[in-house]
């Protein structure tokens, strides 16, 4: 059954939901129909989700709910009396390819005194996590401890970050540290299977709401980076953001890495940088490319103008205002990017 089309996404609940003999069913799906819709439709959705719980999936996936076609597929009701949704998402432009990019997850809903409200998996499962707390972190993991040193050179490192650059950590971070099972870690934040050949977490990632990591790694510093940089600048273009997290939070053989492939991939290849759409386009055929170059522009700033030079090109919301603070102008930003690799165009 569709019950809903927003912006060209469609919301299904299958038909043995209907069969289901489960107390509250119907306000149960209103309840997540609701939610999809709101979710769809970039509305505020915070009063539908319980306390401080919120939804992976927002950020897990760019625009998730705005791609993606939503079918509840199952609903299961606990003795706790809590409901679990288990929804298939599809990708919308697939059908018609054939090809195969989706996602099975999973959200649950419980009643409380104000209504019906969803909670993410994670806060129902962590109590089963060790837990480790320090000065700006909650830590999170399965089975391997998290040392004292993990601890110590996590915060020693976010105190010389803020500090160079002028910046805070505005909220408290919640870090998952999935060394032992990624795809364990995948489960617990309510994903149950990826349709694209990847059923484990592709290196680590920061997500922006709830405030968390989940990583492979402990310290995982290029998604720290990312942790004060994107809740201080949400609307900072993807290129100043990845090019600071690449800088100040990898290692100088993963940096020189980066470059050397800039290089070997801009000398044999002629690519503009005059607009937003080609930067996109290289980050679509060559990421490591376009982390290369996102971490020269940061680097050229810092090293002529200083930490707080870069702190002010992140108060840029356009891909314009990166190179006017820099004075290059916009015949020149392709001389000046593969200048920056020692490549003269």
């Amino acid at each position: 059954m569709c019950c809903s089309i927003c912006y060209g996404q469609e919301i299904f609940v299958r038909e043995r939901i209907e069969k289901l003999n489960i107390p509250h069913k119907e306000e149960v799906v209103e309840h997540w129909i609701s939610y999809a819709k709101a979710a769809q439709l970039g509305e505020p959705t915070n009063h539908l989700w319980l306390d401080e719980s919120r939804d992976f999936l927002l950020n897990f996936i760019p625009d998730f709910y705005r791609c993606f076609n939503q079918t509840l597929s199952d609903l299961q009701f606990s003795e706790d009396e809590q409901y679990r949704l288990i929804i298939h998402a599809e990708h919308i432009s697939e059908r018609r390819t054939g090809a195969t990019q989706g996602i099975d997850y999973q959200l649950n809903i419980v009643l409380t005194s104000q209504g019906w409200r969803l909670v993410n998996r994670f806060d129902i499962v962590k109590s089963r996590y060790k837990h480790y707390s320090t000065e700006h972190i909650d830590f999170y993991t399965l089975a391997r401890p998290v040392t004292e040193e993990q601890l110590l050179l996590t915060e020693q490192y976010l105190a010389a970050f803020t500090s160079h650059y002028g910046v805070t950590m505005k909220e408290r971070l919640t870090y998952i540290y999935c060394a032992d099972s990624e795809a364990r870690a995948l489960s617990d934040i309510g994903i149950i299977k990826i349709y694209n050949g990847e059923n484990g977490v592709v290196g680590a990632r920061y997500l922006v709401n709830p405030h968390t990591i989940i990583a492979p790694s402990l310290p995982h510093f290029h998604e720290l980076v990312h942790a004060v940089m994107i809740p201080n600048y949400p609307n900072a273009p993807l290129l100043l953001h990845e090019g600071i997290a690449v800088l100040e939070g990898e290692t100088r053989k993963s940096k020189s890495h980066r470059r050397e492939e800039a290089i070997r991939y801009l000398s044999h290849n002629h690519i503009e940088f005059t607009t937003p759409e080609q930067l996109h386009a290289l980050l679509k055929d060559n990421g490591i490319v376009y982390y290369a170059v996102a971490s020269a522009i940061i680097e050229y700033c810092l090293n002529v103008f200083g930490a707080k030079s870069v702190i002010q090109l992140f108060e840029s919301t356009e891909y314009d205002g990166i190179f006017e603070q820099l004075g290059i102008a916009p015949l020149e930003r392709t001389k000046f990017v593969y200048g920056l690799f020692g490549i003269q165009k």
